[in-house]
């Protein structure tokens, strides 16, 4: 592998990832998907910064995406707050004011993005 996909989706969704499952990575996984997503660093630096070879870092992130979407096919809490988040959105104004002010703070405890009226 001579390069690993650094597009702004495939940041976004491991970063997503990330935040949900990062404390099931190792130490050395946690740090370089840090540097990779959070500080925007190359393989190449990266693999500079901790003396390592690319390959090495290019390996790494491949074994952490795998790992991250394993813990979520089998576990699922991602897509279960995505769901949840999407029909709280979609009751919003079903409800009286005080009702919604509750689902308002509701979603954005569990990390939505609130976007209702």
């Amino acid at each position: 592998m001579t390069n690993y996909d650094k597009s702004l989706e495939k940041i976004e969704s491991l970063a997503e990832l990330y935040d949900y499952y990062g404390v099931l990575l190792t130490q050395k996984e946690r740090l370089v998907i840090v540097k990779f997503v959070e500080e925007g660093l190359s393989a190449a630096e990266i693999a500079e910064d901790m003396r390592c070879s690319r390959q090495g870092i290019y390996d790494t992130l491949l074994r952490i995406e795998k790992k991250l979407n394993s813990f979520e096919r089998k576990l699922g809490i991602l897509k279960r707050d995505k769901l949840l988040l999407d029909y709280l959105q979609s009751v919003n104004n079903a409800f009286p004011e005080k009702e919604r002010e509750e689902i308002k703070n509701l979603i954005l405890k569990i990390g939505g993005d609130y976007s209702g009226s």
